[in-house]
């Protein structure tokens, strides 16, 4: 399967490709950081399948996914939020999307997703907490780190992007 990973922070798609080597038969063709550059890249590299953010400087994922139904693009898209919205999964699921998860459980869903996406089927979890578990699948407990860990790296990137972006408007002299 080839995969374009779409999210306006890199260390949110950092996170995605850590997934996604879970699946070394899967090929990560590209990535984007937001919407003009996603419509780009799924014209030029034709993958199998998009993980689109919603929420994204210069055209959002809703437009996005409103533009590949236009294009008659046969890319099947899975959309990664952060918004946890029925309304929304309904909105995304009417617009043509194959699937939707919310950031919060991408750790426990994604791999899941793509599995049911690959097989033809859509991923629409109604409520991530109440889906039976796949033997072998991580508690509660183990679910419960797992989203700490998650936050915690979200929250060091956040802090390295400022300090990076402090650094390069600093004039030299005043080191």
């Amino acid at each position: 399967m080839r995969i374009l990973v779409v999210d306006d922070h890199d260390v949110v798609r950092q996170g995605v490709l850590l997934i996604l080597k879970a699946r070394p038969e899967w090929h990560v063709v590209g990535e984007a950081a937001d919407g003009v550059e996603a419509l780009q890249k799924a014209k030029q590299l034709d993958p199998d399948v998009m993980i689109l953010d919603v929420s994204m400087p210069k055209r959002g994922g809703l437009e996005v996914l409103a533009d590949l139904q236009k294009m008659k693009s046969r890319t099947n898209v899975l959309v990664l939020s952060m918004h946890e919205s029925k309304e929304l999964a309904s909105q995304v699921r009417r617009l043509g999307a194959a699937g939707y998860i919310n950031k919060t459980n991408a750790g426990r869903d994604l791999l899941r997703a793509l599995d049911s996406i690959a097989s033809g089927n859509p991923f629409f979890p109604t409520e991530g907490s109440n889906m039976p578990k796949l033997p072998g699948e991580k508690g509660d407990k183990e679910t419960g780190i797992l989203r700490e860990i998650t936050s915690e790296i979200v929250t060091r990137g956040r802090h390295i992007l400022k300090a990076a972006a402090i650094t390069a408007i600093t004039p030299k002299w005043a080191y």
